[in-house]
C-alpha cells in the first residue's frame, strides 16, 4: 500500500476527532468573546462572507481572530501571518508552524469554519481544535451528515437550489446569527 502525506493528515485527523469527543461545548453568544474564523483562500464568496463576518462581530465586540488556508503556495513563496498551507503539516499530519499550533490551541468561544466544501487540512484544524464549539456548513446531503458531523458542534444547511451561488453565502450568514444568538446556555 501507498502511503501519501494526505493519507496521513486523515489518519491523523480521525486519531484527534477520537480524543476530542465530548470536549467541545457551546457558550452563550452573547458572553462569547473570542470568535475565530477559519476559511480557505481564492473562493472570493468565502472572502467577501470573511470580511462580512469580521465586520459584524467586531460590531458586536468580539475579538475575531482568522487563519486562511492557502491549498498552492507558489515555490519559495513564504507563507503570511494569519496563513497556513499543506506544507506546515509533516508527512504524517502533525502541525509544524508555531503560529497554526497557536491558532489550534487557542480555546475560543466560537470557531467559524467558512467553506462549503472542507479540505483534509481544514478538516484535522477542526478535528485539533481546542475551540469550545464549532460551527459549519451542513452537507449537501442527509446521507453526509455523519462524515460531517465529528467536526461541529452547530451545522447550518443551505438549501440545494442555493448551492454555489452568491445567495448560499447569505443565507449561510443570516443562518449563522440567528442560531448563534438563540444559544443560552444555563
Amino acid at each position: 500500500m501507498l502511503f501519501s502525506k494526505l493519507a496521513n493528515v486523515q489518519k491523523a485527523t480521525q486519531k484527534a476527532l477520537k480524543k476530542q469527543r465530548g470536549r467541545h461545548k457551546a457558550v452563550n453568544f452573547e458572553q462569547a468573546q473570542q470568535v475565530a474564523l477559519l476559511y480557505t483562500t481564492g473562493h472570493d464568496p468565502t472572502l467577501t462572507l470573511l470580511k462580512r463576518l469580521q465586520q459584524t462581530l467586531a460590531q458586536d465586540g468580539k475579538q475575531v481572530s482568522t487563519m486562511g488556508l492557502i491549498n498552492s503556495p507558489q515555490k519559495g513563496q513564504t507563507v503570511p501571518e494569519g496563513f497556513f498551507s499543506p506544507q506546515d503539516f509533516s508527512f504524517f499530519g502533525s502541525v509544524k508552524s508555531p503560529a497554526l499550533q497557536s491558532f489550534i490551541g487557542h480555546s475560543y468561544h466560537y470557531l467559524i469554519h467558512l467553506d462549503p466544501h472542507p479540505t483534509p487540512y481544514t478538516q484535522l484544524v477542526l478535528a485539533l481544535s481546542k475551540s469550545q464549539c464549532r460551527v459549519g456548513w451542513g452537507p449537501e446531503s442527509q446521507d453526509q451528515v455523519p462524515t460531517i458531523s465529528p467536526y461541529y458542534e452547530l451545522i447550518l444547511g443551505t438549501p440545494p437550489q442555493l448551492a454555489n451561488t452568491s445567495q448560499q453565502q447569505d443565507h449561510f450568514f443570516d443562518q449563522l446569527f440567528m442560531y448563534l444568538k438563540m444559544i443560552k446556555v444555563a
